[in-house]
């Protein structure tokens, strides 16, 4: 039997019906979810649940995206969780940014849900 904790992704946008719909897609395919719309309830989860894969928004309110990808990477409970950043912010220089600070992966918003899990299970791969 899978070991569904493995599966258990994280998505941090503030961008509630955005949100609601990844869940609902990533849920559909045997994913555990959970959620948060800013980054402080984001770090909560990362630091007190077993995550596989946090999906990050880098404009959040309560420290933003930025800040919350060099905290995950400073603390040793949260340093290995692969990050893939999802983002409208396509200014010059941010994707190199987030990768130099130790992200997985970056997708720009709005994307389609598919290309967002082949992603997943590039990471992830299926058990």
């Amino acid at each position: 039997m899978e070991n569904h904790k493995t599966r258990k992704i994280l998505v941090v946008d503030d961008d509630q019906k955005f949100v609601f719909s990844v869940a609902k897609y990533l849920i559909g395919h045997g994913y555990h979810l959970l959620t948060a719309y800013d980054a402080v309830y984001g770090m909560k989860h990362a630091c007190n649940e077993e995550i596989a894969l946090i999906i990050l928004d880098l404009g959040l309110p309560g420290g933003g995206g930025f800040a919350m990808l060099e905290n995950l990477r400073k603390l040793p409970k949260t340093i290995c969780i692969p990050i893939i950043i999802s983002t409208a912010n396509i200014s010059g220089g941010v994707e190199e940014k987030v990768r130099e600070m130790g992200a997985n992966d970056f997708i720009v918003k709005p994307y389609d849900l598919e290309k967002l899990l082949a992603m997943i299970k590039t990471i992830l791969p299926e058990k």
